[in-house]
């Protein structure tokens, strides 16, 4: 399976100061969702990643700022993906390397299909690519 976008149902509620999102997703994910985090940039550009989650599957999806993706397969072909403030997110298969740029104060947020403790990660690119 490769990287993809996958565009979410998305009820909004707006207010002249704020809105509230839903997005239900139970039947929409390849995965059941056992984890969910939150990477937040400060005032600078930042760069994350840079590693694999052999068995987890991720769908990514931005809650502020402008976040790039790059995602390698083990042949290393590579998927581009730009996320915005919007309904779509990228899901993420196992074995896949990514690499994450975030804009400053931007807002990232991951649903795993797996539990931090159970999360097999390479961090070696080149390891990644051999199957080490």
């Amino acid at each position: 399976m490769q990287p993809y976008a996958l565009q979410i149902d998305k009820i909004a509620f707006d207010d002249i100061d704020f809105t509230i999102s839903v997005a239900e997703i139970a039947n929409t994910l390849p995965f059941s969702v056992k984890r969910i985090y939150w990477l937040k940039s400060n005032s600078l550009k930042h760069n994350r990643g840079r590693h694999a989650h052999v068995n987890s599957y991720q769908f990514l999806i931005s809650l502020a700022g402008n976040i790039s993706l790059t995602a390698l397969d083990k042949t290393e072909k590579k998927y581009q993906f730009d996320l915005h403030q919007d309904s779509a997110g990228i899901v993420i298969p196992p074995n896949h390397w990514l690499e994450i740029e975030m804009s400053p104060h931007a807002i990232l947020l991951c649903l795993s299909s797996e539990l931090f403790k159970d999360q097999i990660s390479i961090f070696d690119y080149e390891k990644f690519i051999s199957g080490q």
